[in-house]
């Protein structure tokens, strides 16, 4: 018989074909599965450099460096103490009290102490006061130099005008000048002016300048009035009084140092 064969072709080839067909199901389910949401296990997982791989933010922009205000120029002559340490005579009738500033000097030291003018500075700045007071008149004024150097020269050109004075004459009285270095500012002398009649007596009247230097400026510290002075020792003591009066104007010279005050 020859159907057995034919039958036996036709179950394989059914067999074939539906194992066929059951692995094409299987991938259609795993499609189907990934559609509906159901999880991969093939995804693969995140890199652990993805955070290092992200662009970085820019940076602020630096801000603006701080813009230093303008030096504003101050003016050491404003408020300069040029009357501190003087009585004031106003209550007094016929007495000016304090005049500052001043444009010139009531009394000139050099005239009466040498009968002339002293060398003339070449300041850049001068600031001027009196006071006149009962039998009593003082002055100062303050030169500004261009440098310490030329107030070096100035002082040491005043100093040896003074030296080389001449004695003034009067009728019967004279009128000697004394003249030493002082222990104030950067450097200092004093002059005394005395009377003395001719028959060697002191006589009642005095001038008194105290020439002081610190820096760039000079103050020239000048008072006038009655007294006797019959020895080195009293002009000096004349000269330390001027000194303790006008210390806080000597101070405030330090305005015209390179250091400042």
């Amino acid at each position: 018989m020859t159907t057995t064969p034919v039958r036996r072709r036709r179950s394989a080839l059914l067999l074939a074909t539906a194992a066929a067909g059951a692995v094409l199901l299987t991938g259609c389910g795993d499609e189907a599965g990934s559609a509906a949401g159901t999880p991969s296990t093939s995804a693969s997982p995140a890199s652990p450099d993805a955070a290092s791989e992200a662009p970085e933010a820019p940076e602020a922009p630096a801000s603006p460096a701080a813009t230093a205000a303008p030096a504003v120029a101050v003016d050491p002559l404003a408020d300069f103490p040029l009357t501190a340490g003087w009585a004031d005579f106003t209550t007094e009738p016929g007495y000016g009290g304090i005049e500052f500033p001043v444009d010139e000097l009531a009394n000139s030291f050099s005239s009466y102490a040498c009968a002339g003018p002293t060398p003339q500075a070449d300041a850049t700045d001068v600031l001027r006061g009196q006071v006149t007071g009962p039998e009593y008149y003082a002055s100062r004024e303050l030169l500004v130099l261009p440098d310490a150097d030329a107030a070096v020269a100035h002082l040491g050109a005043l100093k040896a005008f003074y030296e080389d004075c001449p004695e003034q004459q009067g009728d019967d009285t004279s009128y000697p000048l004394q003249v030493f270095d002082t222990p104030v500012g950067g450097a200092s002398f004093g002059v005394v002016r005395t009377s003395v009649r001719d028959d060697g007596t002191p006589e009642t009247g005095l001038m008194v300048l105290q020439a002081t230097r610190v820096g760039r400026s000079i103050l020239l510290d000048v008072s006038v009035g009655d007294g006797i002075a019959s020895s080195e020792a009293d002009a000096r003591a004349l000269t330390d009084f001027r000194s303790e009066q006008s210390a806080p104007v000597v101070e405030a010279q330090c305005a015209f140092t390179e250091a400042g005050c």
